[in-house]
């Protein structure tokens, strides 16, 4: 099992990556350009961010 790993990015995308890299990495860290997220309010880097979305 390897160290540390690294994802540039936190969408869903990063995310899943993340998940991946986990069964073969002790330690798997996300990197994202944009300011933490308090969950009410729309993000200023993601211009979609006031639609309703469902997963």
């Amino acid at each position: 099992m390897f160290n540390k790993a690294i994802v540039i990015g936190g969408s869903m995308a990063g995310k899943f990556a993340a998940k991946a890299l986990s069964t073969s990495f002790k330690e798997v860290i996300i990197i994202e350009a944009g300011e933490r997220w308090d969950g009410k309010s729309s993000r200023k880097r993601v211009p979609q961010s006031n639609h309703p979305h469902v997963l």
